[in-house]
């Protein structure tokens, strides 16, 4: 299995470097020590909650909007039991700040049924956005996620939630030349938007109440943002100026940093440093920049005159390679018929601040927002390669974890949780013949899967394998087999 497993991970090396830019010399050349060293990092979520042990304040740089995947990892964050008793407060770049106070009622308050949360979810993306409607699918993704772990927790544990971005009310806006004055001024103004973010998350966590005799917090804000960038003075380089070693930037692996239209879809440096982390094996992992093979690496590589990224930020945490990342647009439901009228309003003021009449119809400008779109922008053929359990039905996810058995595909297994000593050796190379009777478990939570499958020395097998849902609603291997 161990040679398998090898032969894998080597043709997904080549894959990954066939499909990037010429390798500059001085990055190829640190392809072993990137590998060392991702294969020895403590996982994200230590890596972070190993911050907290010296600083208040971790900003998290997030990548591309549209990616859901990275929310995967933000929720284990959230999750743990240490960041629940030692922080307990996340702040997010979406949101705005005079809608804070509901955003932390939606993901804390106690709830009759899941319907009657997402009635409320949805009812906060509609307010918290100064754009007509915030489009991005892991918003409700990440309010979801809170609302199944708050569940779980007495009140005073609950995990809180607020916006920082600068204040909005819709019901305020009427018309066209207010609206682009607003844009052109606290939206696009220089850095007015970073220095107002940052001076909300300062206001919010000065008056924060402690968690378990601690006072720290998350702060979740897209990675150009987050950045410490004396020169555009970002949100993440006021916090610093006004904390000073309090805080500590880290950023989740992206492709270019800088996005300048096709830009975007180059890996960063090259590919090299994926090429590492998918040699090694890993599914998540967290390092600190400085002293790391890459600390003198280009943050933006348009700009030559740039600074480095470890003087961008302090740490670093690698979650999948782009060819994994599944970005998402449209959150079904969030456009009621009671609120299209009011969506349609504002389109019109958007399109009247800039000059042009809105083309689409009511019922497109509904559809783009209610219909859930996956793609992946890095991948050729933008097809999105799924992690198991993504918007799949059980059936599916059953078949893909049997495909990964087969295989012996341990960057499938890290995923769905399969450990050393849970598979037999004998299953490798085996043939699925069909899936059939499926019976619930676990209140409905877990599911187990009959399978007809044909082993390599030819031998038939029926057997069930049991998939459970985790906080995120995706299926995990639970047994069997």
């Amino acid at each position: 299995m161990k040679a398998s497993f090898s032969i894998i991970i080597s043709l997904m090396i080549i894959l990954v470097a066939s499909s990037s830019f010429t390798c500059q010399p001085d990055v190829n050349n640190k392809f072993d020590e990137l590998k060392a060293l991702f294969s020895d990092a403590p996982s994200g979520v230590d890596y972070i909650m190993s911050l907290y042990d010296s600083v208040d304040v971790v900003v998290l740089g997030e990548r591309d909007h549209r990616d859901t995947t990275q929310y995967d990892f933000i929720n284990r964050l959230i999750s743990d039991p240490r960041f629940i008793e030692k922080v307990g407060y996340v702040y997010t770049e979406v949101g705005t700040v005079n809608t804070a106070p509901i955003c932390e009622r939606t993901v804390t308050a106690d709830y009759k049924d899941y319907s009657e949360f997402r009635d409320s979810a949805l009812a906060l993306i509609r307010i918290e956005d100064f754009y007509p409607l915030w489009e991005k699918y892991n918003r409700y993704q990440f309010l979801e996620n809170l609302y199944r772990l708050n569940s779980t927790l007495p009140k005073d544990k609950r995990v809180v939630l607020r916006g920082t971005d600068v204040a909005f009310d819709w019901n305020d806006c009427n018309d066209g030349e207010s609206y682009r004055r607003f844009l052109a001024e606290e939206v696009n103004g220089g850095n007015r938007r970073d220095s107002a973010m940052a001076d909300n998350f300062l206001k919010m966590f000065k008056v924060q109440p402690e968690r378990g005799g601690y006072h720290k917090a998350l702060l979740i804000t897209n990675a150009p943002h987050a950045v410490k960038d004396p020169l555009y003075l970002n949100e993440g380089y006021i916090i610093s100026r006004e904390v000073g070693d309090n805080v500590r930037t880290v950023l989740i692996n992206w492709t270019e940093w800088w996005q300048h239209g096709d830009e975007s879809l180059r890996p960063w440096l090259d590919g090299i440093p994926d090429s590492a982390y998918v040699a090694s094996g890993r599914l998540d992992l967290g390092f600190d920049l400085a002293k790391s093979p890459i600390e003198d690496a280009e943050f933006n590589n348009s700009n030559p005159n740039d600074y480095k990224v470890s003087d961008y930020a302090d740490g670093m945490i690698y979650y999948l390679d782009p060819r994994r990342f599944v970005l998402a647009g449209g959150t079904p439901g969030v456009v009621s018929e009671e609120f299209l009228p009011e969506l349609v309003r504002r389109y019109d003021i958007y399109g009247k601040s800039a000059g042009r009449e809105e083309t689409m119809t009511p019922r497109e400008l509904a559809n783009y927002h209610n219909i859930k779109r996956t793609y992946n922008s890095y991948a050729e053929g933008n097809e999105v390669d799924e992690v198991v359990g993504l918007d799949m039905d059980v059936k599916d996810a059953a078949i893909k974890i049997l495909k990964a058995i087969s295989a012996s595909d341990h960057s499938v297994y890290e995923l769905v949780g399969i450990e050393d000593g849970d598979i037999s050796d004998a299953l490798y190379g085996l043939e699925i013949v069909s899936t059939g009777e499926m019976i619930p478990y676990a209140d409905g939570k877990g599911m187990s899967v009959l399978c007809e499958l044909k082993l390599k020395n030819g031998s038939i097998l029926k057997r069930k394998i049991f998939l459970k849902k985790n906080n995120s609603g995706r299926w995990y291997f639970d047994g069997g087999i």
